[in-house]
């Protein structure tokens, strides 16, 4: 790295100064400078790559929990959509109850019927009605 950094100094400074006429030392002064900034300028460069690299395995690691957490989510909503709901039983008339009997039943059969029907719309299995 070290060589590759003097070669590219040296182009540059090369392409900047004219330095078949100038004193050596003033050369090599700008030649040390050139280097310092370069190295300077690759360094920060580096460390910017690498915080931006760490912020991005922050949010991989993040992201990646995320969805291991859906995913058991999902399989816990899957286990229990794939277990049927069980409503109450339906209810029988017997002989000899009186009309609020007869209408009570009728509207509890009625209701188990219509939570049935709202149960399967949502993707649910009612038990007995399979």
């Amino acid at each position: 790295m070290n060589k590759k950094l003097n070669k590219l100094a040296r182009e540059i400074v090369e392409e900047l100064v004219d330095c078949g006429a100038a004193d050596l030392e003033p050369v090599q002064q700008y030649l040390a400078w050139t280097e310092k900034k370069l190295l300077t300028t690759l360094l920060a460069d580096m460390e910017a790559s690498q915080a931006r690299a760490e912020r991005l395995q922050a949010l991989l690691d993040k992201s990646v929990q995320a969805l291991q957490m859906a995913g058991e989510r999902i399989d816990r909503a899957e286990k229990r959509l794939a277990t049927p709901v069980r409503l109450t039983d339906e209810r029988t008339l017997w002989a000899g109850e009186d009309d609020y009997d007869t209408g009570h039943v009728k509207g509890w059969n009625a209701n188990r019927i219509e939570q049935a029907a709202l149960l399967k719309k949502q993707g649910f299995t009612v038990e007995g009605d399979e």
